[in-house]
């Protein structure tokens, strides 16, 4: 989904979700569901600021009817600046957390 309240500000929110089987007797082997976020915001055409949030939760078989599963968060800002069409300038980072490993049966 993806709105656009005003000419300067994007909002976008993404939803992916991935499941793998065994094709006999579909017993799961792994399921993972990304959430994902980011608003950008257009000060001039040169000077623009993007933030994105991104939630991942995977589920993994470990053996015969027991799982574990992880999940993790992460934050990318960025901030870019065209200086002329040939000279562009990025400043940004990746700010990520592992969250405590769950095992499931």
């Amino acid at each position: 989904m993806t709105l656009r309240p005003t000419d300067r500000l994007t909002a976008l929110a993404q939803i992916n979700s991935s499941r793998l089987s065994t094709e006999s007797e579909h017993e799961l082997i792994v399921r993972q569901r990304i959430l994902r976020g980011s608003l950008q915001y257009q000060f001039s055409k040169q000077l623009f600021v993007r933030l994105i949030a991104e939630h991942n939760r995977t589920r993994r078989a470990t053996d015969v009817g027991q799982f574990h599963g992880d999940r993790s968060f992460s934050f990318e800002p960025m901030v870019s600046y065209k200086m002329n069409p040939f000279t562009v300038f990025y400043l940004g980072g990746n700010v990520a957390s592992w969250l405590p490993r769950n095992e499931y049966r």
